[in-house]
């Protein structure tokens, strides 16, 4: 049996960015990337009478290849319940509806495995 530990790396996250209009950044709660290696693991294991019979003992093995995976957490996109400064109204801000959300989490990677009988 063999195998490796993944160990997350944490990348900067995502600076949030002003946009003409909103008086809160986008996204509030920034993305923060991770990346990761999946190590080589194998592991087998002896497996007696299959069939029944002795003659029909063999070994089970799973064997999954080394990969990366690359993940970004959610970020919050919050938006504030006034207005940009209103001129027709003396500059003082409207109410408006806020705004919530998230941004969706992402993974990526190609993480494989083999599963056999001998």
């Amino acid at each position: 049996m063999a195998t490796g530990v993944p160990v997350p790396m944490v990348g900067a996250p995502e600076a949030p960015r002003l946009h003409t209009g909103d008086l809160l950044p986008t996204p509030l709660l920034p993305v923060v990337p991770l990346t990761m290696d999946l190590g080589h693991t194998l592991v087998s294991s002896p497996l007696p009478n299959l069939a029944g019979s002795p003659e029909t003992d063999g070994a089970g093995s799973l064997d999954a290849p080394e990969t990366k995976l690359h993940a970004r957490t959610p970020g919050a996109i919050v938006g504030a319940p006034l207005s940009m400064p209103d001129g027709s109204n003396f500059g003082i801000p409207n109410v408006v509806t806020p705004k919530l959300g998230l941004s969706a989490p992402e993974l990526v990677g190609t993480p494989a495995a083999l599963l056999g009988l001998r």
